[in-house]
């Protein structure tokens, strides 16, 4: 009788241990369905998003002045990814020139454009895209005595009119790559620096355009004229990124011109040890 009962006191024990062991497997099953049906619906989401925010895109595209009903974010993505081809286009010259200097000797070595310079000029540019933001948007509630733009309206009209941009900034990011510096005529490097400057001078009239557009449509009762109303706008941008230049920009220039004085001390001493 004793040893029955603790033959059966002893299934019952494996009977509780197995059935805690498969409320646990059950447990942990249902916690990785629930994560990877949380990480279908974020995949779904982000894949939703995206093909969004590229119709908006390719709508801007086709008429510029059409408003499209989108997300608010939409714009903020196309000022980033406007302002990374820019900055990617700096960078490209900027290292091409560093790699013929050093590739045309063999005495000295200088390194190229560090991380963080790469990370300031994208801030500058995304600063001086604010200007363009804020002056605009400061215009049209000054400007008008009906009703004020929302801010919201206000920057999806703004990304929907400077969505060209982004294919301008792409192309001279590709026109960067043509730059050549391994040539020892001058005129050929200017002349392999055409299509940067042309691209980047659309690309700044497209911003410029934009502002002047932004402020004509959102303008609906002007105090004064809208034509006056822009150039107020365009100027106070100019003096912005005066002073930008004056203040901001100069820890910049700062470490673009430390390489250009590495260059050039290294070269110094180069010649001053063969005398």
């Amino acid at each position: 009788t004793t040893q029955a009962a603790v033959h059966t006191s002893t299934a019952s024990a494996n009977q509780q241990q197995s059935a805690s062991a498969e409320k646990q497997a059950a447990s942990r099953s249902a916690a990785a369905d629930t994560t990877r049906t949380a990480t279908n619906q974020q995949v779904q989401q982000l894949q939703s998003s995206a093909k969004n925010y590229f119709s908006w895109l390719l709508a801007s595209w086709k008429n510029p002045s059409c408003e499209v009903r989108t997300e608010s974010y939409f714009s903020y993505i196309s000022f980033v990814i406007e302002a990374l081809f820019m900055t990617l286009a700096a960078v490209t010259i900027s290292n091409k020139f560093l790699t013929t200097a050093n590739d045309s000797q063999s005495y000295f070595h200088i390194s190229k454009l560090a991380f963080s310079t790469d990370l300031k000029i994208f801030l500058c540019l995304l600063i001086g895209m604010c200007f363009y933001l804020a002056v605009g948007y400061v215009t049209c509630l000054l400007g008008s005595r009906g009703t004020k733009v929302g801010f919201t309206t206000y920057m999806k009209r703004f990304g929907q009119l400077t969505n060209y941009a982004i294919i301008v900034n792409l192309l001279l990011w590709f026109a960067s790559s043509l730059v050549n510096f391994s040539v020892d005529n001058f005129f050929t490097i200017a002349a392999s620096f055409r299509w940067s400057i042309i691209l980047l001078s659309v690309s700044v009239l497209v911003w410029q355009l934009g502002l002047i557009f932004v402020i004509n449509k959102s303008v609906t009762q002007p105090l004064i004229s809208r034509v006056y109303l822009a150039l107020i706008a365009v100027l106070v941008v100019s003096l912005l990124f005066y002073f930008m230049d004056k203040i901001i920009l100069q820890d910049l220039q700062t470490a673009l011109l430390s390489h250009a004085t590495d260059f050039a001390n290294q070269i110094g001493n180069l010649f001053g040890s063969q005398y």
